[in-house]
């Protein structure tokens, strides 16, 4: 009985960029399970939602104005999350002196720049499977900076980036900005 090799898989992220300032994009994981039944939910939460807005105008109640501001909440958070699978990443780059993490999704983004001499300690975080971790890549730009199997020290807080990447993929990006960081920053 021949034994099968296990193919290679490629590395989820891509560098753009020269080799002095590489830009990091991690795409957002897509996870279908979840996607259908978040599709499936939406849209119940959407005639929900009519439903409730109909009964607004045809009886006004404080109950259901109230159960309106909530509903729109659940929905925006379902609707970004399913846009976040489908169109999201995180990025990464070490630029103009800082190290920069952020993500984006449709034209928006969002980044946070930490000076390199306050960045210590980078490291692989030990990722747990996606069995028993739901978050990984399902909170989307709302989780970005407390998931993740990369992290570093700023001051007194833990900085997680890479929740769509595993632990050798996060050791090959580790890898690539090692030689951009301050001495010391990054744990061998």
């Amino acid at each position: 009985m021949a034994i099968k090799e296990a193919p290679l898989r490629p590395a989820r992220f891509t560098i753009e960029g020269g080799v002095r300032q590489p830009e990091i994009r991690i795409p957002a994981r897509k996870f279908w399970f979840g996607l259908v039944f978040l599709c499936f939910w939406l849209t119940m939460w959407t005639l929900g939602g009519m439903a409730a807005v109909t009964a607004l105008f045809t009886a006004p109640e404080p109950f259901i104005a109230i159960w309106l501001i909530f509903w729109a909440i659940g929905w925006l958070f379902a609707a970004s999350t399913i846009l976040w699978q489908f169109t999201g990443s995180e990025v990464i780059r070490v630029d103009s002196g800082q190290f920069v993490h952020g993500w984006r999704l449709l034209g928006f983004s969002r980044e946070r720049a930490y000076p390199l001499s306050q960045v210590r300690h980078l490291r692989i975080n030990d990722a747990t499977p996606f069995a028993f971790n739901f978050n990984r890549g399902w909170g989307g730009p709302f989780m970005t900076r407390r998931t993740g199997c990369i992290s570093f020290d700023y001051g007194a807080s833990t900085i997680r980036m890479g929740q769509s990447i595993d632990e050798a993929e996060g050791r090959m990006i580790v890898e690539r900005l090692a030689p951009l960081l301050p001495e010391g920053a990054v744990d061998r």
